[in-house]
Parts: structure tokens; sequence; C-alpha cells
């Protein structure tokens, strides 16, 4: 032996890195689109094109603060 590694097993370790990369991915995506989701009216939809959101953002006038520092709060009702 010379200490390197052959062409044919660095090939065969790139195609089962892909193939356990792909099952993986596959697997984890399965899993998601199976999670029932609640959309805050009690009942549970797998389908996120059910679900809707809202956000608002509202600024209040505050003292004036120096230039890098500040606070900012976001609050979700």
């Amino acid at each position: 032996m010379t200490g390197e590694i052959s062409k044919h097993t660095i090939t065969v370790l790139v195609i089962l890195t892909v193939i356990i990369s792909f099952l993986g991915t596959w697997t984890v995506m399965n899993a998601v689109s199976e999670v029932p989701t609640d959309n805050g009216d009690g009942v549970n939809n797998a389908n996120p094109a059910n679900l809707a959101g809202k956000v608002s953002l509202n600024v209040e006038p505050n003292e004036p603060v120096a230039i890098g520092s500040g606070q900012v709060s976001l609050g979700i009702n």
C-alpha cells in the first residue's frame, strides 16, 4: 500500500454522500409537510395556504438619542 486512496474509493464515497444527503433532505421535508399547524382559531391545518397573519408596526416619537444607540420593541398580537 502506498497510503493513497484510489479514485474508485473517492467516487464511491462521493456517491454515497449525495445519496445520504438526498434521503435526509427528503425525509425532513416529508416530516415537515405532515406537521399540523394552528392558525389561531383553534383549527389545525396542515396546508400552509390556509394560514394567514397580520403584523403591524407603530413608530412613536421618543426622546432624541445619539446616533448608533436606541431601543426597538416589537409586539405581536
